[in-house]
């Protein structure tokens, strides 16, 4: 929002893998989102190919997956940074998240490797995913030309709405 980010909406789904992924394709294409960034460590790794092969067998066509990671960044680094982020209003939260990412952070502990961190670790990430896939974030404009609709004048009409 204004080259601001912003947790708006948060979506949690518990569920078999294979109905996972159904459920982020449906939810990708109810939102018009473009870009799907799965974390690159352990099982989430393969997320990624089978959400392109889902999308394959449903002719889901609009849908790009990327993996995303820290790098050589600590999981307790990249907490603070979230933190400071949120500090810092770099990251905003919306009303509707407000109270579940504040109760993440207040429980998260760094001495303990099995934190509930899922939302935190969305947040610190989308940064990097705008930074790394600005352009795959663009919602496409995809018509061929037979499909494009021109004006008595032989001017193209440009179709209005969400994109």
């Amino acid at each position: 929002f204004d080259g601001e980010l912003v947790t708006s909406r948060t979506f949690q789904f518990l569920g078999t893998a294979p109905a996972l992924v159904h459920y982020l394709i449906d939810l990708t294409l109810e939102y018009n989102v473009p870009l799907v960034a799965c974390e690159a460590y352990g099982y989430q790794r393969t997320l990624v190919q089978w959400i392109d092969y889902v999308c394959e067998q449903r002719g889901v066509a609009s849908l790009h997956v990327v993996p995303i990671d820290r790098g050589m960044k600590s999981k307790n680094a990249a907490m603070l940074t979230l933190l400071k982020a949120v500090m810092k209003n770099e990251i905003l939260l919306h009303s509707r998240v407000r109270s579940a990412v504040l109760k993440q952070i207040r429980d998260y502990d760094p001495l303990l490797r099995d934190n509930t961190d899922d939302l935190l670790d969305t947040m610190y990430y989308a940064p990097l995913v705008v930074l790394m896939h600005s352009r795959d974030i663009l919602l496409p404009l995809e018509a061929s030309y037979a499909e494009l609709e021109l004006d008595s004048a032989g001017e193209l009409i440009i179709p209005t709405g969400d994109y």
